[in-house]
């Protein structure tokens, strides 16, 4: 797997995928044009008297033409402002389909397990943590992961999932979200549920016209109402043809992710019985993957598994992707595989933090955890968009060795804002291994505020930044991702950068690099660095590649990673929406 080439990909089949859609739409607009205006041309020549006289088309060519455009432009306004309330993040997506937001600081065991899950999953890729939603009420197996960018994406699950599955097969589903994030299959999620209610808006529009002939049919009792019956039929049927050709068009790209997302959560947990076992109890369970939240239908390809019964073959069949995952196994073999439901766990807090201390107290753990860089940069960037069951164990090693005194702070609010503002005043004593997992979780767990309350810390956090009247750079760094994480606004179009541009904010950085990060008393402009990473992560994607490569060129010069090194290169890869693995 290659991020960046896994990313250009994506953004590829998204470029075809808007040939497509504007070729549907004008499609669409030509034979509704022809049809409606064939079926004014009958209705005028039947309330005018005289000879009959062929119907000549052109003679209104005009009218027809406004017609055609008032069509295409209706689709497109209802393309854009569906995309553009999508565009929102994940959160527009889970409010859609009635999901709430997990709080981290939770005593359910379940929960517990589905939390822990994804922050592992989250530090071993380098991804941002994402806000966690749980579907409370739909009893089947099922999960999603929606946004626009992976630092504005969640995950989320249903209860039927977190209840019904075990650890390795709930690991299995999420990494298998993540992989729909990586591979950029959000951002082409989204542009399919818009242009899908762009080709569905003219059936709405039908039902509209008919409800309204109807009424003038049966108020005058006459011919007068029929014309706009006929006219509103046309408007139904031929908006529900392109509809369908666009649910195929859906289909066909939403059966290769699916494949190609199943493949990479074998590949990121070297586990097919994880994923597989929830694939084979999907299969198993009278509801399956079925999901009963009214706007299932309209999101069904970003769901794991089919969420409706009589869906649009918006997933492959379960038989197809299981025999991908036990390609050696017949499906008679494969349908008589065992599965076995987790017992309900009831813990408290005080089995839990002996637990975590028993954990804690391992010296094997601690030894396996000791190293600052766990492996070399260089070799990390080339594995970027990657999950490796040495990351997850990694991951989970290091956030189980962290004292449970300062995992429970960081899973409130009021304890994360804590320690998030340790990083700026200096009363972090973390151990090394602990800082960058210490610092993320917080934030995700700052994922959970207002608005309102996100500006309020922003603004607290500034305060404490300039109270000494010295930035340092490690300050900065920090200050500079959390604001960007909580407050950024992502607009539906970024304006690109020119050459030049990149090469003088490149420049900045590498100065910044290679004089600031291991000298708190080096003088630098934090506008200006500022200014040079926002532009930069508004470049493409080889611009981005060819950032960190310099970067990282830069840190090893002196073949030696500083701790600060370490971060510096994570967060700006964050900055760049680009998951750096642990």
């Amino acid at each position: 797997m290659n991020f960046f080439r896994d990313q250009e990909i994506a953004k590829k089949k998204t470029r075809k995928l808007v040939v497509l859609f504007l070729a549907s739409v004008v499609a669409t607009g030509a034979t509704l044009t022809f049809v409606v205006g064939y079926i004014f041309e009958v209705y005028m020549q039947s309330n005018t008297r005289g000879a009959y006289e062929p119907i000549d088309m052109w003679s209104n060519v005009d009218k027809h033409f406004l017609l055609f455009l008032v069509v295409c432009i209706t689709i497109l306004m209802a393309t854009f402002y569906k995309i553009l309330n999508l565009g929102k993040g994940g959160d527009y997506v889970a409010r859609l389909l009635g999901a709430t937001p997990v709080k981290r600081a939770n005593s359910d065991p379940d929960l517990k397990k589905y939390i822990n899950i994804v922050e592992e999953m989250s530090i071993a890729s380098g991804c941002p943590v994402p806000k966690i939603y749980i579907m409370e009420h739909e009893t089947s197996i099922n999960a999603f992961a929606a946004g626009y960018e992976i630092d504005d994406c969640i995950i989320c699950v249903t209860r039927g999932a977190i209840e019904k599955l075990s650890r390795d097969e709930l690991q299995g589903v999420v990494a298998h979200e993540f992989s729909h994030i990586f591979n950029g299959d959000m951002k082409l999620s989204i542009k399919l549920i818009g242009y899908l209610f762009g080709l569905l808006i003219l059936t709405q529009v039908g039902r509209v016209i008919l409800q309204s002939g109807r009424y003038r049919t049966r108020s005058n009792r006459g011919k007068d109402g029929n014309g706009i019956v006929f006219v509103g039929l046309a408007f139904f049927i031929i908006g529900g043809i392109g509809y369908l050709l666009g649910s195929l068009i859906k289909s066909s790209i939403s059966k290769q992710r699916e494949y190609l997302a199943d493949a990479s959560a074998v590949q990121f947990t070297r586990n097919p019985f994880g994923i597989g076992g929830a694939l084979l109890k999907i299969n198993k369970l009278i509801e399956g993957s079925t999901i009963m939240a009214n706007k299932a239908e309209e999101v069904s390809h970003l769901f794991f598994g089919a969420p409706m019964k009589m869906s649009f073959a918006s997933h492959p069949s379960l038989e197809n992707r299981l025999k991908r995952i036990y390609p050696k196994k017949k499906w008679e073999e494969i349908e008589k595989m065992e599965v076995k439901y987790p017992e309900k766990r009831v813990q408290g807090p005080e089995k839990e933090k002996a637990e975590v201390n028993d954990i804690f107290n391992n010296d094997a753990l601690k030894i396996a955890t000791a190293g600052t860089v766990l492996s070399s940069l260089a070799d990390r960037k080339d594995h970027i968009g990657e999950i490796t069951e040495v990351n997850v164990e990694a991951a989970k090693n290091i956030l189980n060795s962290i004292p449970f005194s300062i995992k429970d702070k960081i899973q409130t609010t009021d304890g994360a804002k804590q320690i998030i503002l340790s990083f700026f005043n200096g009363t972090s004593e973390f151990r090394d291994s602990w800082r960058f997992a210490i610092f993320e979780v917080a934030l995700g767990t700052l994922r959970e505020l207002s608005l309102q309350e996100k500006k309020e810390f922003i603004k607290k956090a500034k305060k404490l930044v300039l109270e000494d009247q010295l930035i340092t750079p490690s300050e900065f760094i920090h200050y500079y991702i959390v604001k960007k994480m909580l407050l950024e606004d992502r607009g539906f179009y970024e304006k690109k950068i020119s050459k030049s541009e990149a090469e003088s904010s490149l420049l900045s950085l590498v100065e910044f690099t290679r004089g600031g990060l291991n000298n708190d008393s080096f003088k630098f402009k934090p506008s200006e660095i500022a200014k040079a990473l926002d532009t930069l992560s508004r470049g493409s994607l080889s611009v981005k590649e060819r950032v960190l490569n310099k970067l990282i060129e830069v840190v090893n010069e002196d073949e030696r990673i500083s701790v600060l090194e370490e971060e510096f290169i994570r967060l700006v890869c964050q900055g760049f929406r680009v998951p750096f693995p642990l």
